[in-house]
């Protein structure tokens, strides 16, 4: 054998995910990775959950609602959690001067 020849064990045990790989974002749950939640899923673009909200013109309507309601309490929680981190960031070096 040469040595570029691997048994077919070991070659299939050592696959890694290729650097650069992305990984979907599941659309229904924010900043959540698809879990691939429905067994015959790949990921969101063959999901039924997503398809059924995507298409049915109320469910879409409540996920619009839904989704505002979350990005505009994270930007509330992000702008809080800032100015707290410059007010820690500030107490420290306060400190470190004494």
């Amino acid at each position: 054998m040469g040595a570029d020849v691997q048994p077919a064990e070991s070659a299939a045990g050592s696959r890694k995910k290729a650097p650069g790989t992305v990984i979907p974002m599941c659309p229904l749950r924010p900043e959540d990775y698809c879990s691939q939640c429905q067994a015959y899923a790949t990921g969101p673009q063959d999901c039924g959950l997503v398809y059924m909200v995507l298409h049915d013109p109320e469910l879409r309507e409540m996920y619009k609602e839904q989704l505002a309601r979350y990005r505009e309490a994270g930007r509330q929680w992000n702008q809080s959690h800032r100015a707290a981190g410059k007010t820690e960031a500030l107490d420290v070096m306060e400190g470190q001067d004494t």
